[in-house]
C-alpha cells in the first residue's frame, strides 16, 4: 500500500532494521550491497488505480539496489479493482513467467539445462544450494 506518497511506516522500518552497513551494505564512495552478488531480483506490484506516477517502484528499486540487487526488474498490476481477479492473476502470470525466463538466462542462473521443469523440491534445493547459485545452507 501506499500512505501520503510513500510507504506504510511498518515497511520503512523493516528496510530501515533490515539496511545496515557492513550487514547488508558497505559504505564506499555510494553504498556497494552485500547480498545480490549478481543475483538478479524480481518485484511484483500493484495498484488499485491508475495513478498518475508511481512513487513506490522507484523506492523499491533504490532498496534493493542498495542490499546488491542491481539486476531487478518489475512485473506490476495496475487497476485491479475494477478488473476481474481471475484476469489480472492471467496477466500477472504471464508477464511473470516472461520476466523470470529473461532472469534466468542471465548470472549464475544460466545453466538451468542440467535441471528439469518438473524435478522435485529436493533436487531444486540442491541446485540452488550450489556455491556458484549462492543460496545459503539455512534455506
Amino acid at each position: 500500500p501506499m500512505w501520503n506518497y510513500g510507504v506504510p511506516y511498518v515497511v520503512k522500518q523493516y528496510f530501515d532494521c533490515v539496511l545496515h552497513p557492513g550487514l547488508t551494505f558497505r559504505e564506499t564512495p555510494g553504498p556497494e550491497g552485500l547480498l545480490g552478488n549478481g543475483r538478479p531480483l524480481l518485484l511484483l506490484t500493484s495498484a488499485g488505480g491508475a495513478a498518475g506516477k508511481d512513487h513506490l517502484t522507484p523506492w523499491l528499486l533504490d532498496v534493493a539496489s542498495m542490499a546488491g540487487f542491481d539486476n531487478a526488474k518489475v512485473v506490476s498490476a495496475v487497476s485491479v479493482v475494477s478488473r476481474a481477479r481471475a484476469e489480472v492473476l492471467a496477466e500477472m502470470k504471464l508477464e511473470v513467467e516472461k520476466v523470470a525466463g529473461h532472469l534466468l538466462r542471465q548470472g549464475p542462473f544460466c545453466d538451468l539445462g542440467e535441471l528439469e521443469a518438473d524435478c522435485s523440491h529436493e533436487d531444486l534445493m540442491a541446485w540452488l544450494k550450489r556455491p556458484r547459485v549462492g543460496l545459503s545452507a539455512d534455506a
